[in-house]
């Protein structure tokens, strides 16, 4: 207990730190986008190695082992780049107050493809997971094998179809734009959860955005 203490504060730190770089230096986002992307590999490596000790500790080799790592990988997914997106909204919100110029409007598009990005990537996961039942309408992500016999390797193994990638990023864009055109749809409690937390993101983007845009032209005026 005493060390998961000492990691929660080290980490509350870190965020604190962050926050702080991100109003003075709102630049700095950009650059820490590859990090993030490397964090998020290193959690599907640390996911699929606790799903692999589980496999060998109860001897299973189905279900169990990709409950495990499909958890881990989509909450520490989740975080991180949750935890992303808020820096970019810090980022835009110190570049409306200091500058009020065109820097704005690079804030403001860093952080919506930013929010795009990586909830196309979630969605891409919920899918391969969901066995294609996570989101109706999105193009089939094929796996060679099927049944009690699929394995977790199996899964992360698929080259992801490029319909399926186009499908997981253009729902991402209409979802954060609030469309909404219904050819593509959650189905399941998870997919309509993570679908509804981009839709309040979509919001607070939209409201942040237009704030942004008309502040800076009362002020330019």
């Amino acid at each position: 207990m005493l060390i998961a203490y000492k990691c929660y504060r080290k980490l509350r730190a870190r965020h604190k730190w962050l926050l702080a770089l991100a109003q003075l230096r709102p630049l700095i986002v950009v650059a820490l986008f590859p990090v993030y992307v490397l964090l998020s590999i290193l959690v599907g490596g640390i996911a699929f190695i606790l799903a692999m000790g589980v496999a060998a500790l109860f001897n299973s080799r189905d279900l169990l082992p990709i409950a495990v790592f499909t958890i881990v990988f989509f909450s520490g997914l989740l975080i991180l780049w949750l935890h992303y997106i808020v820096l970019n909204f810090k980022a835009l919100i110190s570049s409306v107050m200091v500058e009020g110029d065109t820097s704005t409007i690079a804030r403001i598009a860093q952080a919506l493809l930013t929010t795009i990005f990586g909830f196309g990537v979630i969605y891409y996961y919920l899918q391969l997971f969901g066995d294609n039942k996570s989101f109706a309408g999105m193009h089939p992500i094929l796996i060679t094998r099927s049944g009690s016999e699929l394995l977790l390797v199996d899964r992360l193994a698929v080259i992801p179809p490029y319909e399926s990638l186009v499908d997981c990023f253009y729902f991402s864009v209409t979802t954060i734009s609030t469309l909404g055109f219904g050819d593509i749809y959650p189905q399941t409690p998870a997919a309509k959860i993570v679908t509804s937390c981009e839709v309040i993101i979509g919001f607070i983007l939209i409201v942040v955005s237009l704030g942004s845009v008309i502040g800076g032209a009362k002020v330019r005026k």
